[in-house]
């Protein structure tokens, strides 16, 4: 899903999902997903489907709600939507009234833990002032299984999540990323294209730290960008470095 940048129609419906993640998919205009386990749906980076959400909510067929024109109105140029009566949509990345510290924000018990420990100020509610002072997050050997979340720091520069329980690492909505150490979990792929620092980096000095890991740096300017990551992780358009192969240093 993160390099189809160009995807205008998607139908996932009657699945298993638990979440769906289209914030890299901002051409996308007609979207079916009910029938499936997810609670909330961002829609805060698809302008097309925001405006399907202005029309009326009609009730579909099963446990869909539909948004968009009439049923026998030509619909190939015009949004709509059908998603699942419980699915909450959220229209911006960080609301006005904040962000709640809760299991629709942060779904992993233990990272919803450690955001309440190291950013909130005790009163469960990420300000916005909260959210952008955030540069660096040090999560490390925690159990998590998801950082679903992370998304809303759109400030990180550094983000330790080494020695937990990951599957899956979504960092598209963290652009100033330049440091990330995710070693010690157990991704096959890691997507980068929405990350110059980490770029930067992958393009940099490749060492073996570990049998099992690699360390990518790039020192430009007097700032340092790097990247440790297990080599068995493969990262697409670049070279598949994880895999072993040496960075393309053009990237």
């Amino acid at each position: 899903m993160r390099r189809n940048t160009a995807l205008r129609y998607l139908d996932c419906s009657s699945n298993k999902l638990t979440a769906l993640i289209l914030r890299s998919c901002p051409e996308l205009y007609i979207l079916r997903c009910f029938s499936n386990q997810i609670k909330t749906l961002d829609l805060s980076n698809s302008p097309s489907l925001l405006k399907a959400c202005k029309r009326p909510g009609l009730k579909s067929d099963g446990d869909g709600i539909y948004y968009g024109p009439s049923w026998f109105e030509e619909t190939d140029d015009i949004a709509s939507m059908t998603i699942s009566k419980g699915t909450k949509v959220i229209t911006e990345l960080v609301p006005e009234e904040g962000v709640e510290i809760n299991e629709i924000s942060f779904p992993d018990e233990a990272f919803r833990e450690y955001i309440r420990a190291a950013v909130d100020n005790g009163d469960d509610l990420l300000t916005a002032d909260e959210i952008e002072a955030v540069a660096s997050i040090t999560a490390e050997d925690l159990g998590i299984e998801s950082l679903q979340g992370v998304e809303i720091f759109v400030n990180l520069n550094i983000l330790n999540c080494r020695g937990n329980a990951l599957t899956a690492l979504d960092v598209s909505g963290n652009t100033a990323l330049r440091v990330l150490l995710c070693d010690g979990n157990r991704l096959n792929e890691l997507d980068i294209s929405h990350n110059p620092g980490l770029r930067k980096a992958a393009a940099g000095k490749k060492t073996e730290i570990e049998p099992s890991a690699y360390r990518f740096e790039k020192t430009e300017k007097g700032t340092e960008y790097r990247l440790v990551i297990d080599r068995t992780v493969n990262i697409p358009g670049v070279n598949e470095v994880g895999a072993g192969a040496e960075p393309d240093a053009a990237a």
